[in-house]
């Protein structure tokens, strides 16, 4: 498995926000991304498609879905998106 440099970035990001909150809340955010992370590892055709390879697992509990292409055996997580922010704005990754 692979983390693009941005889902890497904002991932933590997201991490350090919710703890800022409240310090559970940032392990809580961490153990559902790493349960969707593992969810897609386990089978990454499940998902639904958002556009040509890439797919999308919504995480449970908080506003976010993680981004990511399956090819030749090879698992690249794009995202780790806020759904409020601007759809698509991963595109260019």
């Amino acid at each position: 498995m692979i983390f693009k440099l941005a889902a890497e970035r904002e991932y933590l990001a997201a991490i350090r926000w919710y703890s800022n909150i409240l310090p559970e809340l940032g392990s809580q955010f961490e153990v559902a991304v790493e349960a969707a992370i593992a969810a897609v590892a386990a089978n990454p055709q499940r998902f639904p498609v958002l556009s040509g390879m890439t797919r999308e697992k919504i995480v449970d509990d908080f506003p976010y879905s993680v981004i990511y292409r399956f090819r030749a055996g090879r698992l690249t997580i794009v995202a780790v998106y806020h759904h409020s922010r601007k759809p698509f704005g991963w595109r260019h990754r």
